[in-house]
C-alpha cells in the first residue's frame, strides 16, 4: 500500500480568496516534454485560464523541461462563495493542457509520454509580502540558468 500523502495546504485558509500564490506542477515521473514547441500550447492554457476564471491572472512563468512554475494572482470584487478553489483551478489548467498535448501527439507535433502529463497534486506557497513577491519572481526567472549551469557540471563529471 502506498504511504499517505503529506497535506502541504494550510489549514483553515480559503484558497479562493484575493492573493498571490507559487505554484509549480511536474510531470509525471519527472518525464522531460516541455522544450520550445510546448510553449505556445502553454501560453493558449494560461489565457483560457483567465477567460474561465475571470478573477484569476498568471504572472511571472517559466517552462521547464520537467515542470512548470507560475505565480497565480487571485483578485476580484467577486463572491468568494462563487469561485473555484486554486486546487479547482489547477486541476482545471492540467486536464486541459492534457488534452491539447494529445492532440498534438496524434499530430506529431509532440512526443509521446508515458501514462500520465502531469503528476498527482502540485506545489503551492501563499505568498504574503512584497518581498516574496520579488524573490519568487527572482527564483522563476533565474531557474533556466541554474539548469543550465547543473548541466554544466554533469558535463564535466
Amino acid at each position: 500500500m502506498w504511504p499517505k500523502r503529506k497535506n502541504i495546504r494550510l489549514k483553515n485558509y480559503d484558497y479562493r480568496q484575493n492573493g498571490a500564490y507559487f505554484i509549480t506542477i511536474a510531470t509525471y515521473e519527472r518525464q522531460k516534454l516541455f522544450g520550445p514547441e510546448m510553449e505556445s500550447l502553454l501560453l493558449d492554457s494560461y489565457h483560457l485560464l483567465e477567460r474561465k476564471y475571470p478573477y484569476c491572472q498568471i504572472q511571472e512563468k517559466i517552462t521547464m523541461p520537467d515542470h512548470v512554475h507560475f505565480i497565480l494572482t487571485i483578485d476580484g470584487e467577486d463572491k468568494i462563495e462563487e469561485r473555484k478553489s486554486i486546487s479547482d483551478i489547477i486541476q482545471w489548467f492540467k486536464g486541459s493542457t492534457t488534452i491539447r498535448y494529445i492532440e498534438k501527439v496524434k499530430a506529431g507535433q509532440l512526443p509521446a509520454f508515458h501514462e500520465k502529463i502531469w503528476q498527482k497534486g502540485f506545489y503551492e506557497h501563499v505568498i504574503r509580502s512584497e518581498e516574496e513577491v520579488y524573490q519568487v519572481r527572482k527564483y522563476i526567472q533565474e531557474n533556466p540558468l541554474k539548469l543550465a549551469l547543473l548541466q554544466e557540471e554533469w558535463k564535466k563529471k
